[in-house]
């Protein structure tokens, strides 16, 4: 609960406080907050992506030794 109350307070912003940011203080906060949100979201697909393109490679690297070594030892099978 006490968690939640320091967001809220977070994100009033009382009258006499109001007056100590510019406008342009006030764009510069909101363009870092966008920056945040673009950098979680690239983060957040990297998260998933990155297994993804591990196991991909491992399949190809196991599929092209198998191939390899079939021809090598001549028990390629006939399809």
């Amino acid at each position: 609960m006490r968690r939640r109350e320091r967001r809220a307070q977070a994100l009033l912003v009382g009258g006499a406080d109001a007056g100590s940011f510019d406008s342009g203080g006030i764009q510069t906060l909101m363009s870092v907050d966008a920056d945040r949100v673009v950098a979680l979201a690239s983060s957040a697909h990297e998260l998933w992506s990155l297994p993804v393109q591990i196991v991909i490679a491992l399949v190809l690297l196991y599929t092209q030794a198998r191939v390899k070594r079939e021809h090598v030892h001549g028990h390629r099978a006939s399809t």
